[in-house]
């Protein structure tokens, strides 16, 4: 099924290498010191370089998680599903009653400067 071309293998690169402009020259000694092999196990000092780290599985977040994160990390006492919602809960009618008593102080300003207004 596959397509081979004609000179495609190794084989046929290491018998006919492709033609260069250049001529290879042989590395200095100090050069070849860095590509030098042991013979044997690899030594333990170098041991961990050819490992790859495992990666940690992370459990996903639901949404109700993440907007209570901040608040999580500030308490760190150990709350029961239930005490979360009725915090949340209560945290709600809190912000809901702030936001009344700004709308309500912002239609007191306004009738109070409609009627300086009226009176001058």
């Amino acid at each position: 099924m596959s397509v081979r071309l004609k000179g495609s293998s190794l084989r046929s690169v290491a018998e006919n290498p492709p033609k260069a402009n250049k001529d290879l020259q042989p590395l200095s000694g100090g050069a070849l010191s860095g590509f030098r092999l042991h013979p044997g196990p690899i030594p333990e000092q170098y041991r961990f370089m050819s490992q790859m780290p495992k990666k940690k599985h992370k459990p996903k977040k639901r949404k109700e998680e993440r907007s209570g994160a901040l608040q999580d990390s500030q308490d760190n006492s150990v709350e029961s599903k239930d005490d979360k919602v009725k915090k949340k809960a209560k945290q709600d009618a809190e912000q809901k009653k702030d936001k009344r008593e700004k709308k309500d102080k912002k239609k007191e300003k306004r009738m109070k400067d409609k009627d300086d207004d009226s009176q001058s």
